[in-house]
Order: C-alpha cells, then structure tokens, then sequence
C-alpha cells in the first residue's frame, strides 16, 4: 500500500494504492469516505481492450 494524495471527493490527503499479490493490479481507495477507482497506470490498457473489434462467425 502507497499513499497517493488528496481525494476528490472529501478533499483530505488519505488516498493509498494497492495492489494484488502478484501485483498485476492496482487501485486507488480513499482511507477517510471509502471512494475507490481503478489506478490511473491501467487505464490505457483498458481503452485499448474496450476498442478492438470483436470478430463472429458467419
């Protein structure tokens, strides 16, 4: 776990990272209200799934 910085949503400095055992996830969560999002780091990856076509049998 990382602290981050300020949350947008309660405007404290309490948002942490962390990440799985294998660390092939990471997401942000704020220590104060609770908010949560997915790190910023994985964001591209996501857009760059979400756009390739998906490919069906005639």
């Amino acid at each position: 776990m990382m602290h981050d910085g300020w949350c947008p949503d309660c405007d404290m400095q309490t948002v942490v990272i962390d990440t799985d055992d294998q660390g092939e996830n990471a997401w942000a969560s704020c220590t104060e209200c609770g908010v949560g999002w997915t790190h910023r780091d994985e964001l591209p990856e996501l857009a760059v799934a979400a756009s390739v076509p998906e490919r069906r049998a005639a």
